[in-house]
């Protein structure tokens, strides 16, 4: 395993929702629809999954920590979420397969971002929603930044990336969302943002053009 996964598992415990979770819920909500199948990546003890699951169709929700998957499996009521131990890399979803794709306390885990963000984009129908919440730690110079950087220093926690809100924004508008809403959900850096996948593929509208101009059609 590696040693984030040695890491959540653990940690691994069941959690209460808490105030900036029923936050998130509440964001979350405005952006899915009763018939919406919802892919939440690094999905936890799959508390606040299961909250959402009430208001969708289906959920697959995958997480690296053999014991989050085991807790978030034991403690739900809901029938419609499939629980996987899995990366997003590994777990076999096809182009275009899911309404919204969730991830919450995720990216600053993730190094490469750039091409998870490409992934997610790819895996998301035309008109669907990313919506995420990351702390974003490089706004600001903290105590708590040092904190954390003493933590990783000692190993006693996985490698995170101090990120800026407009790095994360970029990041994603490069492979083509368009961003909705941003807002802060506390004191701390949780960076709450949708982002949309257009209807039509921006790269695909470019080639359109460009073939006009040729007189490709």
């Amino acid at each position: 395993m590696t040693t984030g996964e040695n890491f959540w598992d653990r940690v691994a415990t069941k959690t209460n929702l808490g105030r900036v979770g029923q936050k998130m819920l509440e964001a979350t909500l405005g952006y899915l629809n009763p018939s919406d199948l919802i892919l939440d990546v690094g999905c936890g003890d799959g508390t606040l999954t299961d909250s959402i699951a009430k208001n969708v169709s289906s959920i697959e929700a995958i997480d690296i920590s053999t014991k989050m998957i085991e807790i978030a499996k034991s403690h739900t009521s809901q029938k419609n979420i499939h629980f996987k131990k899995s990366t997003l890399e590994d777990a076999g979803y096809k182009s275009h397969q899911f309404d919204a794709v969730l991830a919450f306390n995720v990216l600053h885990f993730i190094e490469h971002k750039q091409d998870l963000s490409q992934r997610i984009f790819d895996l998301i129908k035309p008109g669907g929603y990313f919506i995420s919440c990351t702390a974003c730690a490089g706004d600001h110079f903290s105590l708590l930044r040092i904190a954390l950087l003493i933590l990783m220093k000692c190993r006693l926690i996985p490698r995170l990336s101090f990120l800026k809100t407009s790095e994360l924004q970029r990041c994603l508008a490069n492979v083509g969302f368009e961003i909705i809403k941003t807002e802060n959900l506390s004191d701390l850096p949780d960076h709450f943002i949708v982002v949309q996948k257009p209807q039509t593929n921006p790269a695909a509208v470019a080639q359109q053009s460009l073939c006009k101009s040729l007189h490709c059609f």
